[in-house]
């Protein structure tokens, strides 16, 4: 078996949480858009 690149799997995590927590933000700001929306 070859051993883990360690480095490699913590660059994919770490972008994968940047990505999440950006895709978090945009969803956030588009709830608070549509609900400024309707008043």
């Amino acid at each position: 078996m070859e051993n883990i690149d360690f480095l490699t799997l913590f660059q994919g995590f770490g972008t994968m949480m940047a990505g999440g927590w950006v895709l978090g933000w945009l969803l956030l700001i588009a709830v608070r858009f549509l609900c400024r929306e309707e008043d």
